[in-house]
């Protein structure tokens, strides 16, 4: 029996609320109907247009079968997966550029340039393209779309409906055109949060230990890195990172061949590393 204190949505449930779980009764009970003698009962006593009947029937409905309550579940655990998914992020980046932080003190910059940025650059593309291509219907990128599916499907108190609220909850976004957004700021969100941890890393590992920045190659000239250098140094020098000039670009060539790399131009692709990261990581 329903209780009568419940005959209307709680103060807190949002509009999105009610309407995620007004889909999932609707897709529950595609599978067989539901016993709605006392739901029906409440719903007209509480409410006099149909819309408002109808609303009312499958919020409390959702009550009984739980599905608020499962909403609320996700929301405390999707701080958790974000957290979770952020690391993932942080360290797969700063282990793809093991070489920056690793047992050998010398660093190839243009390596550990694209492999703290490369990942992280692709899905953005990823991301305009989405949005570009396919608009409002674009269910957004598929970090964030992994972020919720996450938070649906960990066991932690699972209800027996969470894989039917996350659809319906998908679709009423997707209806929306709200779907690609949310997911986007959830997938900014963990890479926000791994750019701060490999940042915060990269400036204690910079800090504390003695790391010689340089460039190899066998088959590009020093023209090539010296306009990769200006090229990538460019923002980060508006943000007032340092930036090693031509000079110092040669001198770093040099260093790779065995000569002595003076101290402050280490410094200055120290900083220009961490800005790029800052730059291109972090802001976008």
């Amino acid at each position: 029996m329903i209780d009568r204190a419940s005959t209307v949505p709680e103060p807190g449930a949002s509009p999105l609320a009610m309407a995620v779980v007004a889909d999932a009764v609707q897709r529950i009970e595609a599978d067989g109907p539901l016993d709605d003698a006392a739901a029906l009962r409440h719903a007209f006593a509480a409410q006099s247009t149909r819309a408002g009947q109808v609303q009312q029937r499958a919020w409390l409905l959702g009550e009984r079968l739980g599905l608020p309550a499962e909403l609320e579940r996700w929301r405390h655990l999707g701080w958790g997966v974000v957290l979770a998914l952020g690391l993932l992020m942080a360290f797969t980046g700063l282990g793809l550029a093991r070489a920056v932080l690793g047992e050998g003190r010398s660093i190839n910059a243009v390596a550990a340039f694209v492999s703290l940025l490369g990942l992280h650059l692709v899905m953005l593309l990823v991301w305009l393209g989405g949005i570009l291509l396919a608009g409002r219907r674009w269910a957004g990128p598929l970090l964030g779309r992994a972020a919720l599916a996450l938070t649906a499907r960990l066991p932690l108190e699972r209800g027996p409906h969470a894989l039917t609220l996350l659809q319906s909850f998908t679709a009423v976004l997707r209806r929306q055109g709200l779907l690609g957004w949310l997911t986007g700021a959830v997938s900014h969100g963990i890479w926000t949060l791994a750019f701060v941890i490999t940042l915060a890393v990269l400036a204690f590992g910079f800090a504390f230990h003695a790391y010689a920045l340089t460039w190899e190659t066998t088959i590009l000239s020093a023209g090539f890195f010296q306009r990769f250098v200006q090229l990538t140094g460019a923002l980060p020098a508006l943000l007032g990172f340092a930036v090693p000039d031509a000079a110092a670009v040669q001198g770093v060539g040099n260093a790779a061949a065995g000569a002595a790399q003076p101290l402050a131009s280490q410094r200055e692709w120290a900083w220009w590393l961490m800005g790029c990261v800052l730059a291109y990581g972090l802001l976008p």
